[in-house]
């Protein structure tokens, strides 16, 4: 009987090591975005004392039946979270326009949402995210853990010169 019970705690020790690791890895994300945009803009300072920044935009479709929860980009300039609004193809053009819910519709399957990193807030970095992971998009979902996409090139767009 005690073979029995010590047998029973080693395989529940194992297994909710096991359900552990699964939720906290990092997984690529390849199957759950599409990526049909990304830049990355820099911003020079011009006469101003302050250092040069890039802007970051992407342009993604949502492939997973669950939501996300969260969105960050980790570029050059450190960990940043992502504004998520909804947008479709304008009718004219190239550009993509807000839907009309905006930031507050909830994301389904076939969505396309606009990503901008922004600067400001104190999230610190998870620790299963490693230090080299630069130019990466992270994600997740509120039953998921961390997982990836990473830019191996960005479409640069003319730099801006500010006054």
């Amino acid at each position: 009987m005690a073979r029995i019970i010590i047998l029973f705690a080693v395989f529940i020790v194992l297994h909710l090591d096991a359900v552990a690791q699964g939720t906290s890895a990092l997984k690529q994300g390849k199957n759950w975005i599409s990526v049909l945009e990304s830049t990355a803009q820099r911003i020079l300072p011009g006469r101003r004392e302050s250092g040069i920044s890039t802007n970051y935009h992407f342009i993604v479709i949502w492939k997973e039946k669950a939501s996300p929860a969260s969105f960050f980009w980790r570029g050059q300039n450190g960990w940043l979270s992502c504004n998520i609004q909804k947008v479709h193809k304008a009718k004219q053009g190239a550009m993509y326009t807000p839907d009309a819910a905006g930031l507050t519709a909830s994301i389904h399957k076939g969505d396309t949402l606009e990503l901008i990193p922004v600067t400001g807030g104190r999230f610190p970095v998870p620790a299963q995210i490693p230090d080299s992971a630069v130019n990466t998009l992270f994600f997740k979902t509120t039953n998921t853990g961390w997982h990836y996409y990473a830019f191996k090139k960005l479409t640069q767009k003319p730099d801006i010169i500010m006054p």
